[in-house]
Formats: C-alpha cells, sequence, structure tokens
C-alpha cells in the first residue's frame, strides 16, 4: 500500500530530503494497516504515533515541528 510520495512541494531541509531519498532507494518503508474497530490496533496505532511525535499532542505543541509549519 505504501506508494512514493512527490517531495518536491514539501518543505525540507537537504538533510530531510537525504533521508527520504535514502529510504526510496533502500525500499525501507514501514506499511501499517489498522482497523477503526480494533480496539488492540487502536492502542498500537495510537503507541506507534507517539513514539514517532506524531500522536495528537505532540502535533499539537506549539514547539511541534508540526505547529509551525
Amino acid at each position: 500500500m505504501a506508494a512514493k510520495i512527490y517531495i518536491d512541494k514539501l518543505n525540507l531541509d537537504q538533510e530531510q530530503k537525504s533521508q527520504i531519498q535514502h529510504i526510496y532507494t533502500t525500499e525501507d518503508i514501514q506499511d501499517h494497516t489498522f482497523f477503526a474497530d480494533n480496539e488492540s490496533q487502536q492502542i498500537s496505532t495510537a503507541a506507534l504515533l507517539a513514539a514517532n511525535q506524531l500522536d495528537f499532542d505532540a502535533c499539537e505543541s506549539l514547539a511541534s515541528r508540526w505547529s509551525i509549519k
């Protein structure tokens, strides 16, 4: 299900672009599918997002790079 996305429109620095290109060239793409009606998968999903600082609280934080952009 994972697909290569176009990165030319993203606001990335050179290091970020290099890291994304490395992921594409090594095919080190992680693909996860979770279902809304499966409580254990939802817990796993929340943990995965939090581990990667992509959970709601981290994204809403004023110090977050996601809220700054």
